[in-house]
């Protein structure tokens, strides 16, 4: 690394703290988080290790860092005047995935550049409770090898008050209606085309609006734990958003396969925990870590790929969400992008 600040930090009253101004993927258009990162300030102390793997170079926007991988470069931080956004460049057909997720990690699952600033801090307590001794922290870019558009294999919609009924082939809608009907969605996509033994490096779910009421809805992708089946029972009435009595072996609010098995908790069978939160506009996307280890697990455990359930405001009337479906055109059809490199994570 070029232009290593190697002077000793300031005394410990003096509180640096490091602040990364990180732009979150909580749809279209991304908005911005600040997170608070504190590294601690004695003597000797205040490094950064910029951790560039092969194949990616890892610069600073003023050039006076850079860091050629396969390499580990410190930064010794030793004043509260340190600005620099961290950018990351590859070789060839390799992919940034975005700044690895690792204890102490500077950005982790940031995919764009990484600005850090540094700031004076005095007499904060709950600063100082977190100002430990020499710690290390780490900048880490994580590269991908490969990338995959992936399709949908099934999806449909089910019905709380209509516990029979489905729409299969058509829209997808999620939440609740004015008259205080809940929908939820079911979806699930082919991963054949990722190897097995890959190491899924990044995920993104993206969804189109159809028509809602309202925007800004938070919608929640759950982990489904069982399969279930899609049919053809198509939606009707204004938006096609009113159900049809379920064919023989689709998706229910109250059975995975209608007249043939039941959920083990009516609404689905999936995860208490969401794996990603995002909120509706135009579209909806929805990309973190939860989401990146569904893929991964599904990756190393095929067989137990059942995709996802949406749930969305249940309790507001008029905040049910419709998107379009596999059924809709090419151009707004859902789609599932994920990063990855043909070797398994260590």
């Amino acid at each position: 690394m070029q232009g290593v600040v190697t002077t000793r930090c300031h005394r410990a009253k003096d509180k640096l703290v490091v602040v990364i101004k990180e732009r979150e993927h909580v749809g279209l258009p991304y908005t911005a988080r600040t997170i608070f990162a504190l590294l601690a300030l004695i003597a000797g102390g205040c490094k950064i290790d910029v951790v560039a793997p092969e194949g990616a170079t890892i610069r600073s926007e003023s050039g006076v860092y850079e860091c050629i991988g396969p390499n580990v470069c410190t930064i010794e931080v030793n004043d509260v005047f340190f600005n620099e956004t961290f950018r990351v460049e590859t070789e060839g057909d390799l992919i940034f995935a975005g700044w690895k997720r690792r204890d102490r990690g500077l950005c982790g699952g940031l995919t764009d550049a990484c600005p850090i600033v540094t700031s004076l801090f005095a007499g904060n307590e709950v600063l100082e409770a977190f100002l430990a001794s020499d710690e290390t922290f780490f900048l880490e870019a994580d590269i991908a090898t490969e990338v995959a558009m992936l399709s949908v294999a099934k999806d449909t919609t089910i019905f709380a008050d209509r516990t029979a009924d489905s729409i299969s082939d058509g829209k997808i809608f999620v939440g609740r209606n004015n008259n205080g009907s809940i929908r939820r969605g079911l979806i699930a996509f082919d991963l054949s085309a990722i190897p097995a033994g890959a190491a899924v490096k990044s995920a993104e779910l993206t969804l189109n609006v159809s028509n809602a009421r309202q925007s800004g809805v938070a919608i929640r992708a759950h982990r489904l734990n069982a399969n279930w089946g899609e049919g053809a029972t198509s939606g009707v009435g204004r938006g096609e958003g009113q159900s049809s009595p379920a064919m023989m072996g689709e998706a229910t609010w109250e059975a995975r396969f209608f007249n043939m098995m039941p959920w083990n908790n009516a609404g689905g069978d999936f995860r208490t925990a969401a794996s990603a939160t995002a909120t509706t506009d135009d579209s909806i996307s929805w990309g973190s870590a939860g989401l990146m280890a569904d893929v991964q697990f599904w990756v190393d455990n095929p067989n137990r790929n059942f995709g996802w359930i949406l749930i969305g405001d249940e309790r507001t009337p008029q905040s049910v969400q419709g998107f379009h479906s596999k059924e809709s055109p090419m151009s707004v059809v859902p789609r599932l992008t994920v990063t990855y490199s043909e070797t398994s994570n260590e």
